[in-house]
């Protein structure tokens, strides 16, 4: 079984029954135990998180474990390109998560094509100043998963203060500015706000009234907006 079969095959073994003992692992793969390491540690490279050892036994942690891929040239490159584009635009948890996905990437592409990698003609131009938010990005994110209404001081452009009791559904990235998406109890509308603006940003202990996935629907549908 060549090694692009074999690895999300080892995957589905551990994945319905874990922990397996080495010797019996490499058996019923038809492998020998050196290969079966090698073949864990690949799996590890590529982010499954596989605990253990073949003497103990090998055991598949919950967590998102995606099959081997085939990609083209063109489909590595825009990939990287992606992952350093979140890596360097966002904040600091996204950019380590971002990091750490382009390290295990970078990790699972053969050496021979990393060179050619190296010499991609796509490329990011220096990060702008980015505006500096009073509010930090993992209060809204804790707002959004949360799904909980959230008591704001907001200025406007011309500098103007008002009260708004929003529902957070959604943060834009942009190259010098973010944009949150959040149904706005005031205008009774969707409303775009810049989280640059924000003075206070408190979170309350009520929830939406609405599930946030049909808020974001919604708005989509009203922009014509597709998320990646």
């Amino acid at each position: 079984m060549p090694t692009t079969e074999r690895l999300p095959a080892l995957l589905e073994i551990l994945r319905e029954r874990s922990p397996v003992e080495g010797a019996a692992l490499a058996r019923e793969m038809g492998v020998t135990p050196r290969t079966l390491t090698k073949d864990i540690e690949c799996l590890r490279a590529q982010g499954a998180r596989i605990e253990g050892d073949a003497e103990a036994g090998y055991t598949l942690r919950p967590g998102v474990q995606l099959p081997a891929l085939a990609l083209t040239d063109d489909e590595l490159e825009t990939l990287m390109l992606g992952l350093r584009w979140v890596t360097g635009r966002s904040d600091q948890r996204l950019a380590q998560a971002g990091q750490s996905a382009l390290d295990k990437v970078s990790a699972a592409i053969p050496p021979g094509f990393r060179h050619g990698l190296n010499k991609s003609t796509l490329f990011l131009r220096p990060q702008a100043p980015q505006e500096t938010p009073e509010v930090t990005e993992a209060q809204i994110h804790e707002a959004i998963q949360a799904e909980r209404k959230v008591s704001m001081l907001y200025r406007d452009a011309s500098g103007r203060a008002t009260t708004r009791v929003i529902w957070p559904v959604g943060l834009g990235y942009f190259d010098k500015k973010l944009v949150l998406v959040a149904w706005c109890e005031k205008r009774e509308d969707f409303r775009h706000f810049r989280p640059a603006r924000m003075v206070v940003f408190d979170i309350l202990k009520e929830g939406f009234p609405i599930r946030r996935q049909a808020l974001l629907e919604r708005w989509q549908a009203l922009e014509g907006v597709e998320l990646v």
